[in-house]
């Protein structure tokens, strides 16, 4: 079985037992495939001791230059989390290993990109855990889903991010408004 790591443990407490995963989002350059950028990267909070996934949590931003939670927490109704519903610890500013997980993407998605398929895949949505034993991905997803957009804002806010899917044929209006 997969565990948190100790700085998320320090977080959500010893009760809850689920593993906490970060959605990360990356996206791929049409003219450079082996350039692949962070488009996003949002956490995800387990708020119950009885469950053993991370469904139903809380999604707190991530911010990978800082290694911090860019905080507060939200669940899907929009509603905000200042401290975490279990351990009462504040979650803004919280210290991670972000990088790590963003790095981990990051590297898997060229991989991906350049090994694995004839027409890359542009926007990939990574599940990884901090485990105790470092980095683990545990699932990828072709799009990410938008409710992470609860916690961190529209995506393509980001003006890397937007030209890089521009230049992919894509409408970057078109999945601001639809996603």
């Amino acid at each position: 079985r997969l565990m948190n790591h100790s700085s998320i443990v320090d977080l959500i407490g010893e009760s809850a037992k689920a593993l906490c995963t970060f959605r990360v989002m990356t996206v791929t350059d049409s003219a450079d495939l082996s350039k692949v950028v962070p488009l996003t990267a949002v956490l995800r909070l387990v708020v119950a001791t009885n469950t053993a996934a991370d469904n139903g949590a809380i999604f707190v931003s991530a911010d990978w230059e800082s290694n911090t939670l860019a905080g507060p927490g939200m669940n899907g109704f929009g509603e905000k989390f200042e401290t975490h519903p279990l351990s009462g610890k504040t979650i803004k500013g919280h210290p991670l290993d972000v990088k790590l997980a963003v790095q981990t993407a990051i590297d898997w998605h060229k991989r991906f990109a350049l090994e694995f398929f004839k027409t890359p895949l542009r926007i990939m949505g990574w599940d990884i855990a901090l485990t105790t034993n470092g980095p683990k991905i545990i699932e990828l997803n072709e799009v990410g889903h938008p409710a992470f957009q609860v916690a961190t804002g529209p995506w393509l806010d980001n003006s890397v991010a937007r030209k890089i899917f521009d230049s992919t044929g894509g409408s970057s209006d078109w999945f601001q408004k639809n996603f």
